[in-house]
């Protein structure tokens, strides 16, 4: 038995429902070259159709001390091919409720935080 606050991660060989991507996934984006950058990720899936995926990416850019520099914010389409999101510049595995994934220069935790 499940209850409603745990998560539960899917198995890479079971199949992804790809409507559970749609909502708010929250995390952090850690620089390869600096691991003391972190910035804020949100990444707000809209819809899917096929393995067509479609959102927005926002990042808070933070500085030393935590301080914000800035917020970028883009719309975004990328592929889902079993528990692999391409979106945007990211590389995503998907987990149940949790999201890890690379760029070129950092890599990201998300969770997701809506239903």
């Amino acid at each position: 038995m499940v209850s409603a606050c745990q998560t539960v991660a899917t198995r890479p060989d079971e199949p992804l429902d790809p409507q559970a991507l749609v909502g708010e996934w929250r995390g952090e984006y850690v620089n390869h070259f600096n691991t003391s950058l972190r910035d804020v990720l949100v990444v707000t899936i809209t819809r899917v159709e096929g393995d067509r995926v479609f959102g927005t990416l926002d990042q808070w850019v933070l500085g030393r001390g935590l301080t914000m520099h800035g917020r970028r914010t883009r719309t975004v389409q990328g592929t889902l091919r079993g528990h692999a999101l391409t979106f945007g510049p990211y590389d995503f595995t998907v987990d149940g409720q949790q999201m890890t994934g690379h760029t070129k220069d950092a890599e990201a935790y998300l969770k997701k935080s809506t239903p």
